[in-house]
């Protein structure tokens, strides 16, 4: 079974983020596919262990549900199950049942035509999820689907004289028999409807239906797969956003401001990380429940990448990041042991609980420091991670009364001098750095004065 597993992990992986760079630094082998296979196959097995057996919810709030979208969709479902994961799907044809919506109360036509468009969705993706996983080289493996009456529902009723008629609200969720499937292995199916004990069909918001059932059941996580993400002023996806710090993107859409309302309320009921992604992004749930970078947005009130102090447990990390710079000599190589007694001096960013980057900051006499080992992961050198641990160290600079930084580098020189390092002389530094100057590696000396 676990071969099977990587096997299938393996053939999505190379679909979801063939484009995507390895973090490594080593020299590919005779086989570069394998090679990167294995590297993203190592980064996903942290998420593999953390998602087994959790309950995640997914809405599928999509625009327009192709049949090839749903396939992808329906893939990566099934995949999902192969790994225990326990997904709840919500399904939402927004787009085609929005004509239907009206403001002024819901007649019972324009239900029946939502049931409609909604159970057609459904069932072409149970039907898909009946042909297991494709290509998996095992025998073809059903993904039981299962949908029903899990939720009781209450009236609208006449709000400012208006009779709402046929929209609803959660009364209640059937806990118990949706836990009870998904330990037996069912993957549970849900669509924007709502039952009354007298029994009526009421419509339910599904934003407001995703966050009560994901309340109700502790979901780990909730994904939404959509039309849209966040986005920069120049057009690159936001790949995390926090309510609490920062602000909404300008110029949003509609859909997009509901997306925002829809996270902040998420947060604030406990649920610790909402998932943005495109729905036609081929394998999207891949690439960002199995990858450290994702491929959407994240909303979370978490710090998912940090600068800080580093301890004892990173020493494995700055390790990682160091190695291939020594071996190459762009480095001079220090012994574990020695990173290990110098840790205090280590500054490390932090991401996904990875360490993506770190330096070393050594104060002497006469308010004078070093920077040294200054390393940003090859993966992040574009994002400005740099410039974010060089302004941490300068603010510690400042802290401490340091009046100047100084580095020794052999390949680096520009990027220094680009952020305000001067070229300096041998005289130039600290007594006991002259004492230890390795003339062999003639190391370019540059100093910052703050």
């Amino acid at each position: 079974m676990a071969g099977f597993l990587l096997r299938t992990l393996k053939k999505r992986l190379v679909v979801a983020i063939q484009s995507l760079p390895s973090k490594r630094y080593f020299t590919m082998t005779s086989n570069p596919a394998l090679y990167l296979t294995a590297t993203h196959l190592r980064e996903a097995t942290p998420y593999i262990r953390a998602y087994s057996h959790k309950k995640i919810a997914v809405l599928l709030n999509s625009p327009s549900f192709t049949d090839e979208h749903l396939t992808d969709i329906a893939q990566d479902l099934a995949l999902l199950y192969s790994l225990k994961v326990q997904p709840i799907i919500i399904i939402n044809p927004e787009a085609e049942i929005r004509e239907f919506l009206k403001e002024d109360g819901l007649c019972a036509a324009n239900l029946t035509q939502i049931q409609s468009i909604c159970h057609k969705v459904m069932s072409t993706l149970i039907a898909k999820l009946s042909l297991g996983l494709i290509n998996s080289n095992v025998t073809p493996m059903s993904i039981p689907a299962i949908s029903g009456n899990f939720v009781v529902a209450k009236p609208k009723g006449i709000i400012d004289g208006k009779d709402l008629q046929f929209y609803g609200g959660v009364r209640k969720i059937k806990n118990k028999y949706i836990n009870d499937l998904l330990e037996s292995q069912f993957m549970v199916m849900m669509t924007p409807f709502g039952f009354s004990p007298s029994g009526e069909t009421y419509y339910i918001d599904p934003y407001d239906l995703t966050l009560q059932l994901s309340q109700s059941l502790e979901v780990e996580k909730i994904v939404v797969l959509g039309e849209s993400v966040f986005r920069h002023e120049n057009g690159d996806i936001m790949r995390e956003w926090r309510p609490s710090l920062e602000l909404a993107p300008e110029s949003l859409t509609p859909y997009q401001a509901n997306l925002v309302h829809f996270s902040t309320q998420a947060l604030m009921l406990g649920i610790q990380r909402i998932h943005l992604l495109l729905a036609t992004e081929p394998g999207a749930l891949v690439q960002e429940l199995f990858t450290r970078d994702g491929c959407g947005t994240m909303a979370t009130l978490e710090l998912y990448e940090q600068i800080r102090n580093a301890k004892p447990d990173d020493t494995g990390g700055i390790v990682e990041l160091l190695q291939p710079l020594e071996q190459k000599g762009i480095l001079v190589k220090r012994p574990l042991e020695q990173i290990e007694a110098e840790i205090n001096h280590y500054t490390v960013i932090e991401r996904e609980h990875s360490i993506i980057g770190c330096c070393a900051f050594y104060p002497y006499e006469g308010e004078i420091a070093e920077l040294a080992c200054f390393v940003v992961s090859p993966r992040y050198r574009s994002r400005k991670q740099g410039d974010a641990m060089l302004d941490h160290i300068i603010r510690k600079a400042h802290s401490q009364g340091i009046k100047r930084i100084f580095v020794l580098t052999t390949q680096t020189a520009d990027w220094f001098m680009e952020r305000g390092f001067a070229p300096a002389q041998l005289e130039d530094l600290p007594v006991q750095k002259q004492k230890h100057y390795n003339i062999e590696r003639n190391s370019k000396i540059f100093i910052k004065t703050l």
